[in-house]
């Protein structure tokens, strides 16, 4: 599966809900066990360089090509001095 960007990744309704921000030639996989996510949070694969963003908290881990999907760290925001 092609993860496209702008496409909208739902995994059941108790589940969490996601919007492609970078797109990869990658098989996304879900499975409900594991740490979860949080609302408005970017999570990344390195090595296939996918992203994806939140829009609904819920259970579970995130995998492209077998390789979980990380929380991706803030940028820094210049000073406004």
């Amino acid at each position: 599966m092609t993860a496209q960007m702008g496409q909208k990744l739902t995994y059941g309704d108790q589940g969490p809900h996601f919007m492609v921000t970078r797109g990869a030639e990658v098989e996304l996989a879900y499975a409900p066990e594991g740490d979860g996510f949080a609302l408005g949070k970017r999570y990344a694969a390195e090595a296939s360089g996918v992203t994806v963003l939140c829009t609904k908290a819920g259970p579970g881990q995130l995998s492209a090509n077998g390789e979980p999907l990380a929380l991706l760290a803030q940028k820094p925001l210049p000073s406004s001095d």
